[in-house]
Formats: structure tokens, C-alpha cells, sequence
């Protein structure tokens, strides 16, 4: 958009809108169809975020534009680019006794889980794992330029794909 907003008079006259500037220096404003968060800054700068397809993004913004045009401002949608786009998958593990319904055996065995140390050292190039500090193993692919969450329990999320 290209308008400057002053975002504590449009907090107040707008649906479904959050802003507390003592923890965020942005405003957040969800619809419900798609199913989408806008965060809009004062110099007119937004993020959709939540969509679930390149239209549905393109279409939430119209809507987020239009929401600003209500509360009394004159934005023009102008320059709309894709900038992450975030998949998530999930790998079939064994399940442990304790998700079986054995409750005898509550204890999660260690082979039910993805080995992330053996694969950190496989690709010891383009992946790092650090348990202590980040549960899941990050792997760096080249080509394309993506960037793959891994955790133990199978699950995999892909981010930074334009």
C-alpha cells in the first residue's frame, strides 16, 4: 500500500484488529475467508501471512486493502510479490507403546524417532543439528534455495521458497 496510517486510530475503528506497540510495532488484522493475519506498519508496509495459495495471498491482500479504505484511508494496492512460502509434511514413524494404548509401557522408544545425529553426519555439509538449542535439524539445500526444518518425530517443514 502506499499510504501512511496511524495505526492506534486504525486499531480502534477496525475489526479483528491487534496493536500493542510496547510489544510489536505493527498492527495485526485477521479475516476469516481466507483464513489470513495481515501485519500493517505506519509507513503502509504490510505481510499476509497464512494463505494457503498464491491466489488465496493475492486475494486476502485485496480484502486487507479494502479493510484500510473503510476505516477512512486512501491505499492503493500496488506491488504485491510472494517473499516465503512455508510447506509442512510428515514422515510415517512407528508409533511408541504409549500412543498404542499399552500403559504399561509408557517409555517412547528411541528407534521410533528419525536418527538426526546419523543423518547430520551423512550430509555434515548442509546440515547441522544442535539438540540443546533447537530440537529439529536444519538442512541447507542449494538448488533450490530451501531451507528444511527436520524433527525427530518425522515431521519436515519447508521455508524460504519465493
Amino acid at each position: 500500500m502506499s499510504c501512511h496510517i496511524d495505526l492506534t486510530l486504525f486499531a480502534q475503528h477496525a475489526r479483528n484488529c491487534e496493536y500493542i506497540p510496547k510489544r510489536f510495532a505493527a498492527a495485526g488484522v485477521r479475516i476469516r475467508e481466507p483464513k489470513t493475519t495481515r501485519l500493517i506498519v505506519s509507513n503502509g508496509n504490510c505481510v499476509v501471512m497464512g494463505a494457503k495459495s498464491v491466489d488465496d495471498s493475492r486475494l486476502a491482500a485485496r480484502k486487507h486493502v479494502r479493510i484500510v479504505k473503510k476505516v477512512g484511508y486512501t491505499p492503493r494496492f500496488d506491488g504485491f510479490q510472494v517473499c516465503n512460502i512455508c510447506r509442512q509434511c510428515g514422515r510415517r514413524c512407528r508409533k511408541s507403546p504409549a500412543q498404542n494404548g499399552d500403559r504399561k509401557h509408557g517409555i517412547v522408544r528411541q528407534k521410533d524417532f528419525v536418527p538426526l545425529d546419523g543423518f547430520t553426519l551423512r550430509y555434515i555439509r548442509f546440515a547441522s543439528y544442535y539438540p540443546e538449542t533447537f530440537a529439529g535439524c536444519v538442512y541447507k539445500m542449494m538448488r533450490p534455495n530451501l531451507r528444511l526444518l527436520i524433527f525427530p518425530n518425522g515431521k519436515i517443514v519447508f521455508t524460504g521458497a519465493n
